[in-house]
Parts: C-alpha cells; structure tokens; sequence
C-alpha cells in the first residue's frame, strides 16, 4: 500500500461497530481500487502489443517489499482457473455466447 492508502490508527475507544464497519468498506475498496488499477494497465500493455508498441516491462518485487497475503492472492484476479489432474488438463469453460441471429425481413 502506497503512504495515502495508509488508513490512520483509531484508538479502541473510538471504535465504534460504524466506524470499524467503514474500516472495512474502505480496505475493501482500496483493495478493489488496486486490482482495478492493475486490470487497467494489463489491457494498456495489450492494446500496445496489438499496435505494435512495446508494453509496459515488469519488475521484479523489490526485496524490502512484504508479500501479499495468501488471502489478497486468493482473491486476485491473475489467480489460475485450471485445475491440472495427472495428466489431464481441465479448464475452466467460458459463458456461451448468444447467437448474434439476425432478424428476418
């Protein structure tokens, strides 16, 4: 978390079940701000791959940075929908699309 997403430190005695309810809607929609955020750059980088223009090079974490929670990677978007069973594959299927009939004159 950047230094602004950083919520500041409420004492016990000022918890009241509101505020520890708007705590939570809060880190929940940081969290949802930062996948956002990231989806977006990963639709940039494609659109650039498809022009022809190099995307945005990925860097490794940085040491000093602290992992993400086994709880934030669950829920994380880029988590794999493929189950792999011996050898056997097995993916996830996608929604069948609606025919794009055409209504007859």
């Amino acid at each position: 978390m950047s230094d602004q997403d950083r919520l500041p430190n409420i004492a016990e005695s000022q918890r009241t079940p509101l505020v520890a309810q708007l705590l939570e809607q809060i880190e929940h929609l940081l969290e949802e701000n930062r996948k956002q955020a990231e989806g977006i750059q990963q639709l940039r980088d494609e659109i650039a791959v498809l022009k022809g223009q190099k995307a945005k090079p990925k860097f490794k974490r940085a040491e000093w940075m602290p992992r993400p929670s086994p709880a934030v990677m669950a829920m994380s978007p880029m988590t794999p929908t493929a189950a792999i069973t011996g050898p056997n594959v097995s993916r996830a299927s996608a929604p069948a699309r609606p025919s794009a009939a055409k209504p007859s004159s």
